[in-house]
């Protein structure tokens, strides 16, 4: 099927004349909170320490790995091209639409006349039928190919066979050929619409798809109106051959700038090391078996034929002299139906690998829509197939005129769906656009048309309908797209794509074949009684040839009959297709709006989120400075006494009076404290200054600032080429009652009942069910459970989110509690929000955490923390070295894991038994060169020592903001080495490259990252007598190096080796002399 009004539609509006397209709560207190069991995270038990957030704490305490390799390129593709190629390759897109678009407005005004050169006028819609079929049926192979290929090798095969069916087209002789080669056109054809499709899909949020689907087929729009012309022009000069020649040769061509950004990307991916060339192990014989099974061709030859077989006869058998008689029609009946059952059983029982994707379908949304697309394309054919005919015919107009006439559906979809898509961004409303606007509108088109579509009434109510119709398309292909869509991950959406092709191309096909069975068992009969006695022996001549018919002057008795036989066939036509739009209304039924819709279109936060929003590839590059905004600094620059559980007056203007003692630390980046507005009861617990006790998500909290206030940060930042991160909750509201007493009412709707929470319960942290529906906190303050699985509450809190982000300029997300809510609805708010998201899984299993990125950006990795702790408090370094491995091979992106030694909810570092600023500066070094981001707790400059919370969330303005304190200058220094190091080649490769482990022991650990190994120790202030010698780094023989903190040299031996001597137990960071830059003169 064709994708055209909607990229989608593929409305037959350009072939459709072909028919191408188509129990009572446990009370628990957070002093009795039980936490992440052993089991979860992998360490021995501890003592555990509760969080003012409900979360609990430990003392001590993951393109997917599965995915297929067509899947995983086009993920690698996304992380490391610029914008700019983003946006040329969508240009690319656009040429390649455009092409198509003004190739199918040529070709669908020529083809009556194709079709009458072989006397085969009457054949319109069966030469469609099989290619209509076949190019619906093989989009789920095709997706399968693209999945195992990749999206342009998949491009070019699309490409090579449309350009077959051009040519064949181009030379063929007769109808045979013609249809011969039709089914190499559209396959090709709707093929590359098809790749485009998924092309925009990999490449665009959910929120943002049903614009980037309707911005795809604005190219409709021009060439509805050159496509005619053009077409006319091809007829009268150079001959109809002439055009399917040119867009042979047209079409490689503009698809070629395309394929190059995408190949060029895909080979930039590889040498970064984000594809890796995997030998199948596979012999010739072997390699053909795998395909044969992976594309399930047993099954694709029995649908193809089955339907083929079985539709045909509709609109072969008036043509036939015995008519249902005729044994070919009844044998081509029983084969259809008997190979459709077979086709079944087959699926069923016997398919190594079915390419149907049957836990797709099963869904209801998805069923719905896939119902939708048949059901429009079915009622679609039926009016549209002979309708160029018609207006040339009935309404004596030209070509050119006809074209634009015929195009009104095309120009008027494309224009209406961005509108639609815009409304949907808006409101986040699918289903009743569907229901109340779309199927309504188009049954009154089309109904309509049973009245209008006469002789007897002038053009401009034919138009009318056109109008009505237009619109109805441009809201129905859009919704059914994006519901189906936002049922599936990414993995699944050009299954799920093609699904919605298959569907629609079987529904074009019946009817297709309703309309070709109306037509040949209605106009021949109308016509030898329409006709004068002069004129019938030559009715099957007439009948067959669209120029024998406009041959006869209007106004003679035998154009005038036949001007009546076209009117009776129409008027039966366009009642068999109203009577279908009927089912429009059922399947739109089978949207799941709550579960589904009003989740995903949580998506309707805004147009466009901030601008200056970073990707996760330019987070890689990122450093992170946390800080609590109560405790950072205040307004006036003023140091009042803090209480450790009260407001003490940090605000978001005191921050930014302050970015420069962060920035001079090195950070471009600073991740504060929620945002929204807080409990104002002082609790057994004290205040909610920490920010995670959320009443309000759609106000800001007063006593941070106003709105004013957090926007100037934002806009304070970016002007310093700096990125502001939020910390978001998403899964609980909090209520200073205990769970047996909240009162619900006081929260703003719609989360003011208790149906927009999960019943109150306290967590089994050994059950994830558990953990993703009940309750944090049980005791008062209580921390009631959002329900994600209600609609209209998970809605209107990822909403509230997204505006946030779009109008306060927000860059990232740190999202609280992310392993409490189900990974489908982590999903869906990372798509809706449209920016960077890290999320909390508290867990020390680097296997379970992993399950997080792919659902979101990336997690925080507390599966690294707890042996980078334990190893810098004299542990190790084997554990860590052995967690590093296991990151780097479960984690889909280990470079955009948010790494980090402490924070709000665990105890700092300083506060460890034994630390001293010597292990401090070699943890801070490990954590700016390891794998990730590095995320400075605010204070750590200062040695700040509060050892769980809320001790270790202390005012800032203690230390006087020293900007000569050891760790202070550390940190910049770090920075500084940083950017040495990532300025050497590429910058995108060293923060794409992981760091490698070559070399541990009890006392050392060294580590290799692109242009520098660094060594780090964990004997502290005593130092160590011993150096460590290091082996395998990635320096060559005779080279000399230099260590960037004592600007101690040493030469390299053979494999990379060298000694690293002791240094008092402070790390060092080697480099190549030649690479030093302004250090060590």
């Amino acid at each position: 099927m064709s994708d055209s009004c909607i990229v989608r539609m593929k409305l037959a509006i350009f072939s459709r004349v072909m028919g191408e397209r188509a129990v009572a709560p446990t009370v628990l207190s957070p002093d009795e909170m039980n936490c992440e069991t052993t089991a979860s995270s992998g360490k021995a038990e501890k003592e555990l320490v509760p969080t003012e957030e409900g979360e609990p704490s430990s003392d001590e305490e993951a393109p997917s790995e599965t995915a297929a390799e067509g899947i995983k390129k086009v993920e690698a593709i996304a992380i490391v091209w610029s914008r700019s190629e983003l946006y040329a390759a969508y240009a690319c897109v656009f040429l390649v639409y455009f092409v198509n678009s003004l190739q199918q407005q040529i070709i669908s005004n020529l083809l009556p006349y194709v079709m009458s050169d072989f006397a085969s006028h009457s054949l319109i819609p069966v030469t469609g039928i099989v290619s209509q079929i076949l190019g619906g049926v093989l989009k789920l192979p095709i997706a399968q190919l693209i999945n195992i290929w990749g999206r342009p090798q998949g491009l070019i095969v699309m490409t090579t066979l449309c350009t077959i069916g051009l040519i064949l087209m181009a030379v063929c002789n007769n109808v045979q050929t013609y249809a011969a080669a039709q089914c190499f056109y559209w396959v090709g054809y709707n093929g590359i619409g098809f790749v485009l499709d998924v092309f925009i899909a990999d490449t665009s949020n959910l929120r943002n798809r049903a614009l980037a689907f309707a911005f795809a087929s604005t190219p409709y729009i021009v060439t509805t109106w050159a496509g005619p012309k053009a077409a006319e022009s091809f007829y009268a000069h150079s001959g109809w051959r002439w055009a399917f020649g040119c867009f042979s040769i047209l079409t490689p061509i503009v698809i070629l700038p395309l394929l190059y950004i995408l190949f060029s990307n895909q080979r930039k991916a590889a040498r970064l090391g984000f594809i890796q060339k995997r030998e199948s192990g596979r012999t010739v014989k072997e390699s053909l078996w795998y395909y044969f099974i992976e594309f399930d061709v047993v099954g694709i030859l029995l649908i193809s034929a089955g339907f083929a077989l079985f539709l045909l006869p509709f609109a072969l058998a008036g043509s036939q002299t015995d008519k249902w008689a005729a044994a070919s029609t009844i044998i081509m009946l029983v084969l259809g139906v008997a190979l459709l059952a077979a086709f079944g059983l087959y699926e069923k029982y016997l398919a190594p690998r079915s390419f149907i994707p049957f836990h797709l379908v099963t869904d209801r949304t998805v069923l719905g829509s896939c119902g939708l697309s048949a059901v429009s394309f079915a009622s679609f054919y039926l009016w549209d197939n002979y309708y160029l005919s018609y207006l040339q015919v009935v309404h004596q107009l030209s070509i050119t005129t006809a074209g634009y006439v015929f195009n009104i559906f095309s120009i008027g979809c494309s224009f209406w769906a961005v509108v639609v898509a815009a409304a949907i961004h808006y409101t986040g409303r699918i289903k009743p656009l569907a229901l109340y606007f779309g199927a309504p509108l188009n049954l009154l088109g089309v109904g309509l048309m049973i009245h209008f579509r006469q002789p007897s009434h002038s053009i401009g109510y034919v138009v009318m309908c056109q109008i009505f119709i237009a619109f109805a398309g441009g809201i129905l292909v859009i919704c059914e797209q994006m519901a189906a869509m936002a049922a599936v991950k990414h993995a699944d959406v050009a299954a799920i794509l093609a699904v919605l092709g298959l569907s629609a191309a079987v529904g074009g096909a019946i009817g297709s074949s309703m309309a070709g069975a109306i037509w040949t068992n209605t106009l021949p009969d109308a016509l030898t009684a329409a006709l004068p006695e002069a004129e019938k022996a030559r009715a099957g001549e007439i009948y067959g040839s669209l120029k024998e018919q406009l041959a006869f002057k209007w106004g003679s008795e035998a154009r005038m009959g036949i001007v009546q036989a076209y009117g009776i066939a129409q008027r039966r036509m366009t009642i068999a297709s109203t009577s279908v739009i009927v089912l429009m209304f059922i399947k739109v039924m089978f949207f799941n709006r709550p579960a589904l819709v009003a989740r995903y279109l949580a998506v309707a936060a805004a147009l466009f989120t901030s601008t200056s929003a970073k990707t996760a590839a330019e987070w890689r590059e990122s450093s992170i400075y946390q800080l609590l905004t109560d405790r950072f600094a205040t307004t006036e620059g003023s140091a009042p006494d803090c209480s450790i559980r009260s407001y003490c007056g940090g605000t978001w203007k005191g921050i930014e009076n302050k970015l420069d003692y962060i920035q001079g630390m090195g950070f471009d980046a600073i991740w504060i404290s929620p945002v929204i507005h807080n409990i104002e009861d002082n609790t057994q617990y004290g205040n909610a200054f920490h920010g995670y006790w959320g009443d309000d998500p759609f106000t800001l909290n007063p006593h941070f600032g106003t709105g004013d206030d957090l926007k100037s940060l934002s806009d304070a930042l970016h002007g310093r080429g700096m990125s502001l991160m939020i910390d978001v909750v998403i899964n609980h509201l909090a209520a200073n009652q205990p769970s047996t007493s909240v009162d619900y009412s006081v929260f703003p709707a719609p989360f003011n009942s208790a149906s927009a929470f999960h019943t109150p319960c306290a967590i089994d942290y050994t059950n994830q069910g558990s953990i993703e529906n009940c309750w944090l906190v049980t005791d008062t303050p209580s921390l009631p459970d959002i329900d994600s699985e209600n609609g209209d509450v998970y809605t209107a809190m990822v909403n509230s989110v997204a505006d946030i982000v779009k109008t306060y300029g927000v860059d990232g997300i740190r999202l609280d509690t992310a392993r409490h809510v189900p990974k489908e609805f982590l999903t869906q708010f990372q798509e809706a929000v449209g920016v960077f998201v890290t999320g909390e899984v508290l867990d020390g299993n680097p296997d379970f955490v992993a399950g997080y990125q792919g659902p979101l950006s990336s997690t925080l990795n507390y599966p690294l923390w707890y042996p980078l702790v334990d190893s810098f408090m004299g542990g190790d370094f084997s554990a860590l070295a052995t967690t590093m491995g296991t990151v780097g091979s479960v984690f889909t992106d280990v470079n955009a894991l948010a790494n980090f030694l402490d924070n709000h909810d665990q105890p700092r570092f300083a506060s460890r038994e034994g630390n001293d600023v010597v292990r401090d500066r070699n943890a801070a070094t490990f954590l700016m060169f390891t794998s990730g981001i590095p995320v400075v707790y605010y204070g750590f400059e200062h040695r700040f020592g509060g050892a769980s919370d809320p001790d270790n969330r202390e005012a800032l303005w203690g230390s006087g903001y020293n900007v000569d304190a050891e760790l202070y200058k550390h940190i910049a220094l770090l920075h500084q080495i940083r950017d040495l190091a990532s300025g050497i080649g590429e910058k995108a490769a060293y923060f794409s490259t992981s760091a490698e482990v070559i070399g541990t022991s009890t006392q050392y650990m060294a580590i290799k990252r692109g242009a520098v190994v660094v060594v780090v120790s964990n004997v502290g202030a005593q130092g160590a007598t011993d150096g460590f010698n290091v082996s395998g780094s990635q320096f060559d023989s005779g080279d000399q190096i230099v260590d960037l903190f004592s600007c101690t040299t040493a030469t390299v031996g053979d494999g990379g080796a060298f000694d690293s001597t002791a240094n008092n137990g402070e790390a060092r960071i080697w480099i190549r002399s030649r690479d030093k830059g302004s250090f060590c003169p």
